[in-house]
Order: structure tokens, then sequence, then C-alpha cells
């Protein structure tokens, strides 16, 4: 049940995977890899609470069924879950902990730049993503892009984008911040379009 669980939450079968965790959960409770399945099938559901509950009764249990600790999991789990949430503040020091249990991990890492970036820790978020620029290129990109429009550096954020977008089309965030971007670049070009049909023409000239 547990090879089950997992690999239909792989596939994209979140719903499968909840019914096989929650058998086992079932057969023994204090089992901490359940808690662990069931934390990321509910996340995948937009089940954000019960996500957090199972997280959370992962790291109560982790222990107890092997006898080593492996809370980097969970608190991985739980920092992708606030990220998803915006929350990145409370994200921060849950992925910070998983990476010193578990170092150079790609999708802690991941998380913990984007984490970084929308609190505004740009230098930490930088070194990240260029550090991950290998395993994940799309997200470097992106990443690096939205540090440009954060400094105002249009063409280098356009390109960015651009890049990240040739790569994957849907890219969320990248769609995102071409839309910003757009929004910033040219905000003050509308405005002077305005004034000029609203017959104020000194102020649309300046």
């Amino acid at each position: 049940r547990k090879g089950l669980g997992w690999t239909y939450f792989k596939k994209g079968w979140p719903r499968l995977a909840l019914e096989q965790f929650r058998n086992l959960n079932q057969f023994s409770s204090s089992w901490d890899e359940p808690y662990l399945g069931l934390g990321y099938s509910h996340l995948a559901l937009g089940d954000f609470k019960r996500a957090e509950d199972a997280f959370q009764n992962y790291l109560k249990n982790t222990d107890s069924a092997s006898g080593t600790k492996k809370p980097h999991e969970g608190e991985r789990g739980l920092g992708e879950l606030y990220a998803t949430q915006g929350e990145f503040a409370k994200s921060i020091p849950l992925l910070e902990r998983a990476l010193k249990g578990k170092p150079n991990w790609i999708d802690a890492e991941q998380l913990l730049a984007w984490s970084y970036l929308k609190t505004g820790k740009t230098s930490e978020a930088r070194d990240l993503f260029v550090k991950i620029q290998t395993a994940r290129p799309i997200d470097t990109e992106a990443g690096l892009a939205w540090i440009a429009l954060e400094a105002d550096r249009f063409d280098e954020a356009e390109a960015g984008f651009a890049k990240a977008l040739a790569l994957l089309p849907a890219h969320a965030a990248a769609l995102e911040g071409s839309a910003l971007l757009r929004q910033r670049r040219y905000k003050t070009f509308d405005a002077a379009w305005g004034l000029y049909y609203a017959g104020k023409y000194k102020e649309a000239a300046d």
C-alpha cells in the first residue's frame, strides 16, 4: 500500500494515493510515513488544514517506527504548504531546517529561493537560484528575472522571462512577472496618453 500510494501520487493521482495512505494510517497510527503521504496528498487536493495536521503528525511520529529521525521530510512538506498559501515568512525557517537535515536538496532549495524572493531577501534568493541553475534552469531564469524586475532593470527582466517562457510557456511565475513587467514599464507611458486625450497637452508632453 505504501508503494502504491507514492506511485499514485507521483503519477498525479492524489485521491487514489490518499486512499492508500489512509488505510495504512488506520492500520498503524504511530507509523510516520503514512502521515507524510497524507500530507502531500491533501496538499495536492488543496485541503491545507488536513495537510498541515498530517505533516505535524509526521513530525511527532517520525522517530517511533524505525528509530531513525527524519524531520526534514516533514519540515519540507510544511514549508511547501505555507509557500503554497503565500505564507513565505513561515516557510523559510522550515525549509532552512530541512536543508540542514538533507543538504543540497534541490526541491527544498527551489522552494526556499522563491520564499526568499517573496520576502525581500534578494541576495539570498539570487545565490540559491544560481546554485540550482543546472538542475532547475527554468526557475533560475524566472527567479533572476524577478530580481531584475524588482530593481527596475526592465530589459534584463524581460529577457529572463522570455527565456523561461520559451522553455515552459505555462510557467506561472514567469507569466506573472511578465504581466507585472508590462504594467510597470508602460505605466508612465499610458498615463501620458491619458493626459493627452484629456486635453492636458503640457502635462502629457512633460
